[in-house]
């Protein structure tokens, strides 16, 4: 049988409880920002409930859990056969990523390594909505060498208000090689972009549309070559 030395068992019950501690942190932010999510919304719409750890490997993720009774957040009925129901279960489901994938979560999530957080949004029991959060959403695939100095500048939706475009999360981040542009679309697919900061404006590096970003109090001003297009609202 092998033996254990009191100086083994003092090193073991160290780590458990720095990973006990670790845990329990995690949870606390989510609370913290559930709670937040919950305050924010209107006449007490959304309902935070709780908080959990989904997976630990090959992804570290959490889900985040919400009810709500609201029915212009519930699902849309008959919307796999009617377009018009399955556009406005698209802008429902939209808003409701909008309103969970704020900065504030995805800089707690860059600071605890936390790779996917989920925010399900549930009535009776049923999930209505579900948004999903990825760390590598704000930062392209090449950056390895995150450091706590990454920061997300702010996000913005691009409301397009035609079916025939798609609208658009916009997300500028600061990392240690520079800042990046993030854009997410309502169908899902995305793209970084790397830009040059010159004053208050943001240039999209080598784009043939000569596209750049303003921030200001109104939010992020849009242009290209032709001047300008429209402005995303802040998130």
């Amino acid at each position: 049988m092998m033996k254990i030395n009191k100086f083994t068992l003092a090193i073991l019950f160290t780590l458990s409880t720095q990973s006990i501690a670790w845990a329990d942190n995690i949870n606390h932010g989510l609370d913290e920002y559930g709670k937040k999510v919950s305050t924010t919304s209107e006449k007490g719409a959304i309902k935070y409930i709780k908080s959990y750890r989904t997976t630990e490997k090959p992804l570290n993720a959490y889900r985040m859990d919400f009810d709500t009774s609201e029915k212009n957040l519930l699902s849309v009925p008959n919307a796999a056969h009617d377009k018009t129901a399955k556009l406005q279960n698209l802008a429902i489901t939209k808003a409701w990523e909008v309103k969970f994938c704020q900065p504030d979560l995805i800089n707690f999530m860059l600071k605890n390594n936390i790779d996917m957080v989920s925010g399900a949004l549930i009535s009776k029991g049923d999930i209505q909505r579900m948004a999903v959060c990825f760390k590598s959403m704000q930062l392209p695939e090449s950056v390895s060498d995150k450091s706590d100095k990454d920061i997300v500048i702010g996000s913005w939706y691009d409301d397009v208000g035609s079916p025939e475009f798609l609208d658009a999360t916009f997300t500028i981040t600061k990392t240690s090689q520079g800042y990046f542009l993030k854009r997410l679309n309502g169908d899902g697919s995305s793209g970084t972009y790397k830009i040059t900061k010159l004053d208050n404006k943001y240039k999209k590096n080598n784009d043939k549309f000569g596209s750049y970003y303003i921030i200001d109090t109104e939010g992020l001003k849009i242009y290209d070559k032709d001047g300008y297009i429209r402005t995303a609202r802040k998130k």
